[in-house]
């Protein structure tokens, strides 16, 4: 299947790519041994290697004998932003507050992308099948979900396989502000008691963060 910045970011065969690219975020990997590891032909995996690069998910180590690669932090915040965007309209309400919650002082991007790393490299050493916009959407969502409902319950276990990707104990006033925003997102805007019931919730941590 040919590759490119579009497909690459939701097609199964590069995110097993990805897995290999995160295994060791300081010392990067090299494109023949992903190609080894995945028994696939270097050339495939050059090319979904190139169209990371294109939608900057990944930038080159520094130079040695052979060219490495390592994680872009800041092109992953980035497309972790454009997914969440292109789930919604541009003139809808939800766009507007998620726009808004990105620019809040609070939310620094630093927190977000940080975090990011750090679920991204737990999500693929778990997660043997997946696709890049998967993991950063619909997964993203159910983890933090779960993570913020684990953190307000003593009551609440983590069930039998499923693994807690967000690595956080506490969870900070922002993170509990992004995950709101982010359900609501999710929300069908025609649904207008849920997304009067998402507004409230948001409003009140947005409150609550302020005081």
């Amino acid at each position: 299947m040919p590759y490119d910045k579009n497909n690459v970011l939701v097609s199964e065969r590069p995110y097993q790519v990805l897995r290999k690219l995160v295994e060791d975020l300081e010392e990067g990997s090299y494109a023949t041994e992903i190609a080894q590891e995945l028994e696939s032909n270097q050339q495939n995996i050059s090319e979904i290697i190139n169209n990371f690069r294109e939608a900057g998910l990944i930038q080159k180590g520094k130079r040695t004998k052979a060219q490495y690669y390592i994680l872009d932090n800041d092109g992953l915040l980035d497309i972790f932003i454009s997914f969440w965007e292109e789930e919604i309209e541009k003139d809808s309400l939800q766009y507007q507050v998620l726009i808004e919650l990105l620019e809040e002082p609070i939310i620094e991007k630093s927190n977000l992308r940080s975090l990011l790393v750090l679920y991204v490299r737990a999500y693929c050493h778990h997660e043997e099948s997946s696709t890049i916009k998967k993991m950063l959407v619909e997964d993203f969502l159910e983890d933090l979900d779960r993570t913020i409902r684990l953190s307000e319950s003593e009551e609440l276990e983590l069930p039998d396989g499923v693994r807690d990707h967000i690595p956080t104990s506490e969870i900070p006033i922002w993170l509990k502000q992004l995950h709101a925003v982010l359900e609501l997102v999710k929300l069908p805007s025609n649904l207008e008691w849920n997304l009067e019931k998402a507004l409230r919730r948001y409003n009140e941590i947005k409150e609550e963060m302020e005081e």
